[in-house]
């Protein structure tokens, strides 16, 4: 029973560990977004993820099958998950959060990058370089 206990401790603190870490986009990418030398048609999400991280925000145009990342290279979002088990069912374990979330920031976006069904970077934007 102390085995199962400690085990159970040790498993929800590993989950509050892994999800304040992976809960956190507070790098500030500002540079890298601005720099960024992205190939179009040969780039994919992943591709674009590690050169630059996650995107603000995401959009779908379902008609035309394209999805946008729009990036600010600003912080974005300022969370952690701390869980905290309210009931159990059967093997189900079901938890809130205790951690902070939603901090978001004001940054304009300078940079909207398109693609295509399948994952592939087909056009990135600049809007600071659109003048009308």
């Amino acid at each position: 029973m102390k085995r199962r206990a400690l085990a159970r401790a040790l498993m929800v603190g590993a989950v509050a560990c892994a999800g304040m870490l992976a809960g956190c986009s507070s790098i500030d990418r500002s540079d890298s977004v601005k720099h960024a030398r992205l190939e179009v048609g040969v780039a994919t999400k992943s591709m674009v993820v590690d050169a630059i991280g996650l995107p603000a925000k995401t959009s779908r145009d379902e008609t035309q099958h394209v999805e946008f990342w729009f990036y600010t290279g600003q912080p974005e979002l300022s969370s952690y998950f701390i869980p905290m088990p309210l009931a159990r069912a059967g093997n189900v374990v079901y938890y809130t959060n205790l951690g902070s979330t939603n901090v978001a920031s004001n940054a304009p976006v300078v940079l909207i990058c398109s693609f295509d069904a399948s994952g592939r970077l087909i056009d990135t934007k600049r809007p600071e370089d659109i003048k009308q």
